[in-house]
């Protein structure tokens, strides 16, 4: 297998467990321990997500936001150490999320990702995704401030 087959088959499996199985605790065999991940959501959260730690108090947040989460990638494309992937994720926002009360609204999140990797783990990653559309799935009424 290839460098880059095994770079997609690593974020592959990220989804399928991390996310999709819910098996949160599998952060570890995926990021590297100097993780650093950038996400819309950073001026709202008031830093980025840094370190395994970091990213699996991420995953939690969403899972517990959003049950039901399920990806799809629709794309995934990897050339030298990159991996990029285009991504439909749906839930049901059951909890709370950047200051928004649960709506029970079923939400779909239209994204990509892209992921650097070294030595067979995941150390950098850029998420990009309509988040206006969630904002608005959500129930938000006004724009939110960043931090």
């Amino acid at each position: 297998m290839s460098a880059q087959e095994a770079n997609k088959e690593l974020v592959r499996k990220l989804f399928q467990d991390v996310w999709n199985a819910k098996r949160i605790e599998a952060m570890y065999d995926f990021l590297s321990p100097d993780y650093v991940g950038h996400d819309p959501v950073d001026s709202f959260l008031a830093h980025t997500v840094e370190g395994t730690e970091g990213a699996i108090a991420y995953v939690r947040l969403l899972h517990d936001a959003l049950s039901e989460i399920h990806f799809e990638l629709e794309d995934i494309i990897a050339e030298g150490d990159l991996v990029v992937v285009r991504f439909v994720a749906e839930g049901v926002h059951t909890g709370a999320l950047l200051g928004i009360p649960p709506s029970e609204n079923r939400v779909r999140i239209d994204g990509s990702a892209i992921y650097r990797i070294a030595e067979g783990r995941i150390v950098e990653a850029w998420h990009a995704y309509d988040y206006l559309s969630l904002l608005r799935q959500l129930g938000a009424e006004a724009p939110l401030e960043p931090k």
